[in-house]
């Protein structure tokens, strides 16, 4: 009696448990849910105009730098994104109550934000900027500009606590970083020549003193180091940085390179205190969909004086390497699809030209011995021969203890692996190698005549294992 009383109270209850969960499952079904969407918090498309940006594939967002104490962080521009769940567009409609009121407020705050960190603002912040009563305008500019110098000191005090700000001799004050800590520097000493030094080696206690250091401003001459994309700018920036112990510039302001310690990213191109400048000319972004005659003008020769060192890869390799970082991010890999197809043969036309156009322009438009060229292929395989050849160009001494660091550390944070491994296969059909081809000869023509040299022995003319 006691086992079946038990059982049937138990079986009672697994039966109530049951209806009462379905009954739940009926309520939810037919209550009517908000649509999720109108609750997430929208992306505002703030960032920095980065030198990766190419209109032939989707865009990808940097990575927030990495905090030693994360209650700093908000003086650093890659944290401007809103978390507010209204967008930009929501506050142009007119704010019906308090809580709207704050949410118009702090997105006019966070464009305005933007614009003096020089981020790219959305059509929507524009918009709601040129919105503005020009005197509230001016109040949210002098609040936010009292807030960031308010942020700025903050960080300031949290890197002297770290020792990163040391005081000099006779005045004055200068900032240190390495590898492993980096610095942010604040907008307000973007605008300054700052005394910024950078030890590249310090886990190789023979090369641990060895830094990196700008020079005093309008002391240098402005000077090119141009490239088509991947073909290893960056990590040339990085041997040259250690070769001469100066910091390179770029016409581009892309944070990633300065949260590893390579701070000419931020300083203006111009400003003397920068041994080389960086530039991609018209072969990324809107330019490069013009005519080769409007190009010309977009090729940043006027602005680097029609000097410096032009740095030259296979195409074959590099329009892979290229693909790879269009479609996949700097840490990722495109798709085996991107290399097939209408997509990809138009893809390989259209760069092969730029490469091309951008290689000749180079040679022809700026006087021989203006022009230093450095082949990515020679640099591989001896980049300290190659950091003294430029050393010769650039009138600067061999030092020779300093050029056996940069040999013993040739990669450090700037050398990509290889993006080319996951294909396994020639994606470059007979027809793409005859166009890829006749742009190489031409470029070897111009060589050739323009400088006595021909594209490393016309290697570039063998393409059988070009994926690898």
């Amino acid at each position: 009696m006691i086992r079946v009383g038990r059982w049937n109270k138990g079986h009672r209850a697994l039966i109530t448990l049951i209806i009462g969960a379905s009954l739940c499952l009926l309520v939810l079904a037919f209550t009517p849910h908000p649509d999720a969407t109108l609750h997430r918090s929208p992306s505002h498309g703030i960032r920095r105009i980065q030198e990766t940006d190419d209109y032939t594939g989707p865009k990808h967002s940097g990575q927030a730098p990495p905090e030693d104490n994360p209650s700093l962080s908000s003086t650093g521009p890659e944290n401007l994104q809103q978390n507010s769940p209204h967008s930009a567009a929501l506050a142009m409609d007119i704010p019906r109550n308090k809580k709207e009121v704050e949410h118009v407020m702090k997105a006019q705050e966070t464009a305005i934000t933007a614009l003096q960190h020089g981020y790219k603002l959305t059509t929507n912040q524009k918009n709601l900027l040129a919105n503005m009563n020009p005197k509230d305008k001016k109040v949210a500019e002098e609040r936010v500009s009292k807030l960031r110098t308010m942020q700025e000191k903050a960080y300031l005090m949290h890197l002297r606590a770290k020792k990163q700000i040391i005081p000099l001799k006779g005045g004055g004050e200068r900032i240190t970083s390495t590898p492993r800590m980096q610095v942010r520097l604040p907008v307000s000493l973007k605008k300054l020549p700052p005394e910024q030094t950078h030890y590249p080696w310090v886990k190789n206690e023979e090369c641990a003193n060895y830094s990196i250091t700008f020079k005093p401003s309008g002391s240098l001459p402005t000077r090119a180091l141009v490239s088509f994309p991947s073909s290893g700018n960056t990590w040339i920036r990085y041997l040259i940085e250690g070769a001469t112990g100066i910091f390179t510039g770029s016409l581009y302001d892309d944070s990633s390179l300065t949260r590893k310690g390579m701070y000419g990213e931020g300083i203006v191109y111009d400003s003397g205190m920068t041994i080389l400048q960086k530039s991609h000319g018209y072969t990324t972004g809107d330019a490069m969909k013009l005519s080769h005659e409007e190009r010309r003008t977009k090729n940043h020769m006027d602005e680097l004086s029609h000097q410096g060192v032009l740095v030259i890869r296979n195409p074959f390799k590099a329009l892979i390497s290229h693909r790879h970082l269009d479609v996949g991010g700097h840490t990722g890999y495109a798709p085996k699809a991107h290399f097939l197809g209408k997509g990809w043969t138009e893809f390989v036309t259209l760069k092969v030209g730029l490469w091309k156009d951008f290689n000749i322009d180079w040679l022809t438009l700026s006087k021989p011995k203006d022009m230093h060229v450095t082949f990515y292929e020679n640099l591989k395989i001896d980049p300290v021969e190659e950091m003294r050849k430029i050393l010769r160009y650039l009138k600067l001494p061999d030092d020779e203890d300093r050029l056996h660091c940069v040999g013993s550390n040739t990669d450090g944070l700037f050398k990509k692996a290889s993006k080319n491994v996951p294909l396994d296969f020639n994606p470059f059909t007979s027809e793409l190698n005859d166009v890829v081809y006749k742009a190489i000869h031409e470029v070897n023509s111009v060589q050739q005549e323009k400088k006595g040299s021909h594209l490393i022995n016309m290697s570039y003319m063998t393409n059988r294992k070009q994926m690898g």
